[in-house]
């Protein structure tokens, strides 16, 4: 059991360089297939912000500018890839084979970032991520929360210059809920390769669900011995207790699932999500 098909979206955030060499690291500890893509924004997207005035040559002239930069900026991820991956000793191929050996490939698709990402995104095993950031664009925003939300699959998020070789001790945030549920189950592959596995609750009356205990047998069917932390919370958050937890335990990684729901179009995220997100200092394997 392992990661095999790992997607990284080149979309220019700032943390995007430590994502890139985390997904290079995964994939060579997995043998498995990495796929570097970029999406390329439609000229044709420009045209609900042309006033209806505006002539045929200056829209003409706004796409064309549009399909340039786009095409820059495609060469340059292109780049950015194509010399990390040879540096790292990875065989770019035309498509995966299911062969021994990391292989990788690049794809360019024209369209908005968040719909590509969604599409794309469900039909692999994980899908690497740089931290977000205020620096970032809304754009890079959006694409997150598509790849967290909408394609019912892992998201590593790594953030700056925290570079994810491998994970030897993993914190595995559990609240008893179906996302914590699916949370583990998708971190098998991490879990058999660490040298420690915690488990970590928090001490709330109010939590339900599926008992630790139901965890533990589970894991232990898979051969994973976890140890059990229970997170005090006086005088601070829950999203705050985990990762003082992580920090006191020396996690390379925190798992945990990502709790949100959609209200018209804007996704509202549950009080621990949004404090990982916003102040977690290790990767983050997100599912929801």
């Amino acid at each position: 059991m392992t990661y095999r098909a790992i997607l990284i979206p080149l979309l220019g955030g700032t943390a995007e360089p430590a994502a890139l060499q985390t997904a290079i690291a995964l994939t060579r500890r997995s043998a498995g297939h990495l796929t570097g893509l970029h999406i390329k924004p439609d000229p044709r997207d420009v045209m609900p912000y042309i006033s209806e005035g505006a002539s045929g040559a200056l829209v003409t002239e706004l796409m064309a500018a549009t399909e340039k930069e786009g095409d820059e900026r495609a060469r340059e991820a292109k780049k950015r890839f194509t010399e990390a991956v040879k540096a790292a000793g990875i065989d770019m191929v035309e498509r995966p084979g299911g062969r021994g050996g990391a292989t990788c490939s690049w794809r360019e698709v024209v369209g908005r970032e968040e719909v590509v990402v969604r599409r794309i995104g469900r039909m692999v095993d994980v899908v690497v991520m740089s931290w977000p950031s205020d620096a970032d664009n809304v754009e890079q925003a959006v694409t997150l929360d598509a790849a967290m939300f909408d394609t019912a699959r892992p998201v590593l998020l790594v953030p700056p210059d925290r570079t994810v070789s491998g994970a030897d001790t993993i914190c595995l945030a559990w609240n008893g809920g179906p996302e914590a549920a699916r949370a583990a189950m998708e971190s098998m592959p991490l879990m058999h390769e660490a040298k420690k596995v915690y488990v970590l609750t928090a001490a709330d009356p109010r939590m339900r669900g599926t008992t630790v205990d139901d965890l533990v047998h589970y894991l232990n069917q898979h051969g994973i011995e976890p140890e059990l932390v229970t997170c005090p919370t006086e005088g601070k958050t829950v999203g705050a207790a985990l990762l003082d937890a992580v920090r006191e335990k020396g996690g390379d990684l925190l798992v945990m699932g990502c709790y949100g729901r959609s209200r018209i179009s804007e996704r509202v995220l549950g009080g621990v999500t949004r404090h990982v997100l916003k102040t977690a200092s290790v990767p983050v394997l997100m599912v929801h």
